[in-house]
């Protein structure tokens, strides 16, 4: 069981401005949310980016109690519970539609000031784990870059070390800050020259400067994680339990109203299945892979998590290994 005595006794004490719960997968981070919510007056933000699309519900695990009511108004949607709490960022865009890092940023920037307006605090809960490092470490100013075509039809043709090289020599500052597997991914390497050269617009400063200031404010994280050994049992669970909700036909009706290649599939569970409805793969190579890229995202999440630890200060975050 999650220790929500020894966390209740930190919000008296700390009296944080906004709290976050974050952890790999399986790691019972809503579960948590959703306890504490039900208890102090906390609307939710999900920190995930995938939860976002709409139709994308049993993959994704979402899990979204039937008794929650869903409120639908663009990107301010959200589910409101029967304890009255409300969740938000979760199924705002259709698969097709571009949801990235700035957009979250952007929304956030509203929901801040509704759900002070309201007068209740934000519980920030997820497992996209580098939006948590960003926005803790307000490491968060060329996110609304552009794309430049040019630079990268050249940028596809360069080898890593040479891209590693140029940032290196460009910006030696900046290179710092980037994460080691985002160093060994040339996509991630051309998306950041592309950030660390762009000056943001005159709106965009407006919002990065009044999320810094939000963001610095006094704030409990809580992190969830559990060793990589309780987490296998755990996914393993969890894929049999979407088999049997109905993962392959939510799967099948996407694909039969969306291209298969959209970006949005590329998440541990849709990529698999995809597969194995086209042919490619039989369901026990489907069930594998699967588990596999469940195992790999949880890799990257605790290397995001060891980034994030060492720059957050130690009393302003608490560690839970286990969770039952």
């Amino acid at each position: 069981m999650i220790p929500t005595s020894k966390i209740n006794q930190l919000l008296k004490t700390h009296q944080p401005a906004f709290v976050n719960i974050l952890g790999p997968t399986a790691s019972g981070k809503t579960d948590l949310a959703f306890q504490l919510a039900e208890a102090k007056p906390f609307d939710l933000i999900s920190v995930d980016s995938r939860q976002v699309y709409q139709q994308m519900d049993i993959v994704t695990g979402k899990d979204i109690p039937p008794d929650f009511k869903f409120h639908p108004n663009k990107l301010l949607s959200y589910y409101l519970a029967p304890a009255g709490f409300k969740l938000y960022a979760t199924s705002l865009v259709p698969p097709d539609e571009t949801f990235s890092f700035g957009t979250f940023l952007r929304l956030t920037a509203d929901l801040v000031d509704q759900i002070a307006a309201a007068g209740r605090q934000i519980i920030f809960v997820g497992g996209t784990i580098h939006w948590f490092y960003r926005f803790l470490t307000l490491s968060f100013d060329q996110v609304f870059t552009p794309t430049n075509p040019k630079w990268r039809q050249k940028a596809k043709t360069l080898p890593l070390k040479d891209l590693q090289n140029l940032l290196a020599a460009t910006f030696p500052k900046q290179v710092e800050s980037i994460n080691p597997s985002d160093w060994q991914n040339p996509r991630r390497l051309i998306r950041l020259y592309e950030r660390f050269q762009f000056t943001p617009a005159a709106k965009d400063k407006k919002i990065i400067k009044k999320l810094k200031a939000f963001f610095s404010q006094k704030n409990l994280t809580i992190i969830l994680n559990p060793p990589t050994s309780i987490l296998r049992q755990r996914i393993h669970q969890r894929i049999l339990k979407r088999i049997d909700q109905g993962a392959l036909p939510e799967t099948q009706k996407l694909i039969d109203a969306y291209p298969a290649g959209l970006p949005a599939f590329d998440t541990p569970g849709y990529r698999q299945i995809i597969d194995f409805l086209q042919n490619r793969i039989d369901y026990d190579q489907m069930l594998k892979t699967w588990f596999q890229a469940e195992l790999k995202l949880v890799r990257q999440q605790k290397q995001w998590i060891t980034s994030l630890k060492k720059r957050l200060p130690p009393q302003h975050f608490l560690e839970i290994t286990k969770t039952g």
